[in-house]
């Protein structure tokens, strides 16, 4: 697959977000272009979501070519079973505590959120992870820069976004480089 799109799911105060990467290369060598960024407004509804993305999904260069990852945390459950009734077959990604991830089934996966930030960051730093500075919304992955390390009171290293600010664009980033990273077979 040369396009992978991840979409993170928000509720009523945090707000959904897609991203779209296109790969480039082979194995050490490949690289991902952010080709399209969507923050969606607070209160967009999930059918209306559903439709948007399918939609996106039915465009050339993206028809066929596309690999969808939902975030399947807290309210994802349902609306990724609207998501595999439309037909798009998406990969369902539960965020969780700790460092480790594994596949419960093939469109199925749990990973640490540790792990989907920190794999953003590694992939940035080594410039295999561009984003360019003209896409609409771009500015908002300014998220990235907000993204703090805390360590808790049982000596536990967490990411999350500074007081204030949501975490949207970067997880819809995380979910989809991820799935890039970790192919199905």
């Amino acid at each position: 697959m040369p396009f992978y799109f991840g979409l993170d799911l928000g509720q009523i105060s945090d707000p959904s977000a897609s991203v779209i990467l296109e790969a480039r290369g082979d194995g050490d060598e490949r690289t991902f272009d952010c080709r399209h960024i969507e923050p969606y407004k607070l209160g967009t509804s999930y059918p209306a979501m559903v439709k948007a993305v399918q939609t996106l999904l039915a465009r050339e260069p993206l028809a066929g070519d596309c690999r969808l990852a939902i975030d399947h945390t807290g309210v994802g459950r349902p609306v990724f079973d609207m998501f595999v009734e439309a037909e798009l077959r998406p990969i369902g990604i539960t965020i969780t505590g700790g460092t480790q991830w594994h596949k419960e089934t093939w469109h199925q996966w749990h990973v640490s959120k540790i792990q989907l930030v920190s794999q953003v960051q590694r992939y940035l730093q080594s410039g295999r992870l561009r984003i360019g500075a003209k896409l609409p919304h771009a500015a908002t992955l300014q998220e990235l820069r907000d993204f703090r390390v805390k360590i808790s009171k049982a000596a536990n290293e967490t990411y999350d976004a500074r007081e204030g600010a949501h975490d949207d664009l970067v997880l819809a980033l995380a979910i989809a480089l991820f799935v890039a990273q970790h192919p199905i077979a």
